[in-house]
């Protein structure tokens, strides 16, 4: 079958996987919240496609409904980073994918072997020509004998190739040679990348390790003004680092440089190499949150704009909550619940509320525990979900009691009703 041209379809949605990576043992989940990533996939396409509502549907509903409003139109999904998703979560995305209707085709991308062998494409290096096609001034001027030296050192790696082409002229290395001895310095057998960004972190300056650092807690693709608020930095000295950090292919710029992501394979590293900037990033991270969740929640629906456009800097913190204070923990759930179920979140409302149902169970906060269980049992109840109502009306009984004086019926008037202490 022949490949169509771009101009064929209508609508193209690009949608990218990067919380996870990929390890000897399989995946491993790098996300550090709730969802999985088969949920975020499905979500994200439907607001893409203005389908909000797909979203607040049973989980197992979505590919129908997303398949119906796909249906007569011309568009080509763009599904990236698919090695993030778990084993359990390829088959069902496979099969979505074979049931679009003729006018819609995709590609998935993945850095691993994760479908049928009859069905991939593997791109490996870069060609010679195109690796040594360049518009960098400073290796333009190099010779084709030494971009062909380049070539076979980083063996036609693109990200090795851009890394050691940005590096020209900065620092000690002032020349195409200089860059070259970071590649042939590395001991036989070792990954070069480690030892790339060992040299790139200790020539950092504070302003792109605070950034980095930040980028670390984000799991969203986050706009200058998120990283800012983590990193402490002033937005324009933030943006600069951002864009260096592109440079060094070390952030990943969406949308024109207006939004970042960290390269996954980094985060590690970051970790070992900077704990305390990670360490204080991450209080900062948490300590913005919880302001921002405390001054727009509850019932102040007119303040929810606010939070749906924080949301990116707020979604990381929701893992930290969970390891914290559980007093601090059930105060952002109650405070999120409006918002979360008003702006059709309902996945990370869920997920959250189990979390911290449990949380509140291991330090026998039975209160909290069962308003958590109610909040859960109020999804299913909306989603129609009988079974799994009855089951968390059981945990909320089973946390809270027929009791007054745990629960005084003025204030609690049924097991999964709306209304909140």
């Amino acid at each position: 079958m022949r490949p169509r041209a771009p101009e064929v379809f209508k609508k193209i949605i690009f949608v990218s996987l990067k919380t996870r990576e990929l390890d000897d043992d399989g995946v491993r989940d790098l996300s550090g919240f709730i969802l999985s990533g088969l949920v975020e996939l499905l979500n994200e396409l439907a607001r893409e496609l203005g389908c909000d509502d797909i979203a607040k549907a049973p989980e197992d509903q979505r590919p129908r409904l997303l398949l119906d409003a796909l249906r007569g139109t011309q568009t080509l999904l763009v599904l990236d980073n698919l090695e993030s998703l778990l084993k359990r979560e390829r088959d069902p995305l496979f099969t979505f994918v074979k049931k679009l209707s003729a006018g819609c085709k995709a590609i998935l991308t993945s850095r691993g072997r994760i479908g049928s062998g009859a069905e991939e494409l593997i791109l490996e290096a870069l060609s010679q020509e195109a690796a040594l096609a360049t518009h960098n001034p400073i290796l333009a001027r190099t010779s084709e004998a030494e971009r062909l030296v380049l070539y076979r050192e980083t063996a036609g790696k693109p990200l090795l190739l851009r890394w050691t082409a940005g590096q020209l002229g900065r620092g000690h290395c002032l020349s195409f040679t200089d860059a070259l001895h970071f590649i042939r310095s590395c001991p036989k057998g070792n990954d070069p990348l480690e030892f790339i960004f060992g040299d790139l972190v200790e020539d950092f300056d504070a302003a792109e390790t605070q950034a980095l650092c930040a980028l670390n807690h984000l799991t969203l693709p986050a706009k200058v003004e998120h990283v800012a608020a983590i990193s402490g930095l002033p937005e324009p000295d933030t943006d600069r680092a951002l864009r260096k950090l592109t440079v060094r292919s070390l952030a990943v710029p969406t949308d024109e440089l207006k939004t970042f992501t960290l390269v996954p394979m980094v985060a590690d590293f970051l970790r070992k190499k900077k704990p305390e900037v990670v360490a204080e990033t991450g209080d900062r991270l948490e300590k913005r949150a919880y302001a921002l969740v405390m001054e727009n929640g509850l019932e102040k629906h007119d303040r929810f704009p606010a939070l749906e456009a924080a949301w990116p800097g707020i979604a990381p913190a929701l893992s930290l909550f969970l390891a914290g204070d559980n007093a601090r923990l059930q105060a952002v759930c109650t405070a999120l619940s409006d918002f979360l179920e008003f702006q059709g979140r309902w996945d990370e409302w869920f997920a959250l509320c189990e979390k911290a149902e449990s949380r509140a169970v291991a330090t026998a906060d039975h209160n909290s525990a069962g308003w958590r269980a109610k909040d859960a049992g109020y999804i299913h109840s909306m989603r129609d979900q009988a079974d799994a109502v009855l089951t968390f009306a059981e945990r909320v009984a089973a946390q809270l009691g027929s009791g007054e004086d745990r629960c005084p019926r003025a204030r609690y008037r049924h097991p999964l009703s709306r209304h909140r202490p």
